[in-house]
């Protein structure tokens, strides 16, 4: 048996964070809202079906703006990547309810606010200092009565995707991740940053159906799992994806 070797593990500076996504961009099959990113904002209308502005934070090259469009709302995107806002603007560029790339600074500096925030598969690729950051745009982003919603990996086993760069000599998560979150963990971190918790729960936005999850659809799913002898009556299902969603404190 070949024994396991211990290897260092790569440090995500701001430098190679922007030279990893930049390459990443490149490749659109790869991003979760290319995937998926219908089947997420169909799912979670109903937590801003009021809602008249929208900003993707960490939009990436756009795959979700689309969607949000659709739903009839000026939407802005805050993207880190130069080639990732580069390209936002250029698609969308003659869309009419979409008002365009924008930094933290633009926002700051403008006084912009929004009805929703849509973080998508962020949070898992933060260091404590940038996640700090996030939660406090959260707080100074949103209006009033706006929500921000967050979609991450329900506690995902980071070793199960790690690779091994035989240049450097370090291993890295695939796809930069930097933390796993589970309900209990992203809670209580919501709390501690005085924000208020609206709903938390699980889902798989990659099945269709799950697009009209609701109580009695779930529910219908447990008892055959339970029927099949898959699950035990005490279990949880585990669903792959892992929402938050949160407003100001008042």
């Amino acid at each position: 048996m070949v024994q396991k070797k211990e290897y260092k593990k790569l440090i995500w500076t701001s430098e190679n964070v922007k030279k990893f996504w930049d390459y990443e961009a490149q490749h659109k099959e790869n991003y979760f809202t290319f995937q998926v990113g219908e089947n997420v904002i169909d799912f979670l209308h109903k937590y801003f079906i009021n809602a008249k502005s929208a900003l993707d934070y960490g939009s990436g090259p756009g795959f979700l703006i689309p969607y949000i469009l659709k739903k009839g709302l000026n939407t802005s995107a805050l993207e880190f990547s130069d080639i990732s806002r580069d390209e936002v603007s250029r698609k969308f560029k003659n869309e009419p309810n979409f008002v365009g790339a924008v930094s933290q600074e633009e926002i700051r500096k403008n006084g912009l606010k929004y009805d929703l925030i849509i973080v998508v598969e962020v949070i898992e690729h933060l260091s404590d200092k940038y996640l700090d950051d996030v939660f406090n745009d959260m707080k100074e982003f949103l209006s009033d009565d706006g929500v921000a919603i967050f979609t991450t990996p329900n506690n995902e086993d980071l070793s199960k995707s790690m690779i091994y760069c035989p240049s450097c000599d370090h291993e890295f998560h695939r796809w930069q991740h930097e933390r796993s979150w589970s309900k209990n963990s992203l809670t209580k971190y919501v709390e501690q940053k005085g924000l208020k918790l609206v709903d938390i729960f699980t889902t798989n936005f990659s099945q269709p159906a799950m697009k009209n999850t609701n109580l009695t659809f779930k529910r219908r799913i447990k008892n055959f799992l339970i029927n099949s002898n898959i699950l035990k009556k005490d279990e949880e299902i585990i669903y792959p994806h892992l929402v938050c969603v949160v407003k100001k404190v008042k």
